[in-house]
């Protein structure tokens, strides 16, 4: 039996925001996982379901979604299929 889910969310922690030399901005994320993230229900929960992960993208220079993420903000990531 096979069960479509809408989406999955996952939980990551933003460990670090740089310029790079074309004045965009680089944010790197790691799943929550160990002893370097909280330890509450929630955080503990997505890290026995999504163990490990990286993330990094790059945001162009002059865009206010830069000043969104700092490090050691908890962001979601969530991924949806796109219907076309």
């Amino acid at each position: 039996m096979s069960f479509l889910l809408p989406g999955v969310k996952a939980l990551f922690v933003v460990t670090s925001v740089t310029k790079d030399s074309y004045g965009g901005t680089k944010i790197q994320c790691h799943a929550t996982q160990g002893k370097n993230f909280p330890a509450d229900k929630e955080s503990q929960d997505f890290a026995e379901a999504t163990p490990s992960g990286e993330l990094s993208f790059y945001i162009a220079k002059d865009r206010p979604a830069a000043a969104f993420f700092n490090p050691g903000d908890e962001v979601y990531l969530t991924f949806e299929k796109r219907v076309k």
